[in-house]
């Protein structure tokens, strides 16, 4: 499909909707509850409004006649309410740590709480991101008291992902699993003398906020902590229980027949 408005390349979507009468981008982003769909994205973004209302009398067949824009908005007002939360969900977040990730973590943290959710199992692998985002969705999910989670590294949390994994307090790694930490670095090209300079100092703050988070959670040696400053530190399971990222050594393992949800 195509943005900015544009008509889709599709006539018709699995719903069997005439994507093609004007449906605008604003009015499905809107129904989905998703923030604007990237690129090629928006058969996702539809298909998010239906699974919304998946149980109610609404059907595509019985609606093929009507226009897309009549079809969603019945949709939309559907009285019939989706299927409520078990009190304990199974979630898996694979990603970078950026505005975008951090904002789906945030909606999917409130949305399950909205729902009642009392206990979350948070499978987690990351490679990091960026260090505002990963600090902000530290101090969003130590902020939640309503919501037990426990959080697992399924592979391997580095970088700002660890920042984000220490925030919650029932943390589990796999036995596969490790944890890299590293200093802030940024590539600059045709850089000024002036620019590195400003690099430089930025750096400096930025590795004393995420060492202060490192601090309150891990214990490493002086030299480990001299070592951090030229070289990546990567830690197995065992070697991470003992540091503190993880209390315990544990697989994210959902019952039988439990619906996983991807963030």
């Amino acid at each position: 499909m195509k943005c900015g408005g544009e008509t889709s390349e599709f006539r018709r979507t699995s719903l069997g909707l005439d994507l093609t009468d004007g449906v605008t981008e604003s009015l499905l982003c809107e129904l989905a509850g998703r923030p604007r769909p990237s690129p090629g994205d928006w058969l996702s973004c539809l298909w998010s409004v239906y699974f919304k209302r998946k149980e109610s009398p609404w059907t595509a067949s019985s609606h093929q006649n009507k226009s897309a824009l009549e079809c969603l908005k019945e949709l939309f007002m559907s009285t019939q309410p989706a299927p409520a939360l078990p009190q304990t969900v199974y979630v898996v977040f694979s990603g970078q740590i950026d505005q975008t990730s951090v904002q789906r973590l945030i909606n999917a943290a409130t949305n399950v709480m909205q729902q009642g959710v009392k206990q979350v199992h948070l499978l987690f692998q990351s490679n990091g991101g960026f260090i505002g985002d990963g600090i902000c969705l530290y101090n969003f999910l130590r902020a939640i008291t309503t919501l037990d989670i426990t959080i697992y590294n399924g592979g391997s949390v580095s970088s700002m992902g660890v920042i984000a994994f220490l925030a919650v307090k029932e943390r589990r790694t796999s036995k596969h699993g490790t944890f890299m930490i590293h200093r802030s670095h940024r590539s600059m090209e045709h850089a000024t003398a002036a620019k590195l300079e400003e690099a430089a100092a930025s750096l400096r703050i930025d590795d004393a906020r995420v060492e202060a988070i490192l601090r309150e959670h891990i214990t490493l040696t002086p030299e480990q902590w001299e070592e951090l400053n030229y070289n990546d530190l990567t830690f197995n399971a065992d070697d991470s229980v003992k540091i503190g990222f993880a209390q315990a050594i544990a697989e994210f393992a959902p019952p039988p027949g439990a619906n996983i949800f991807t963030v």
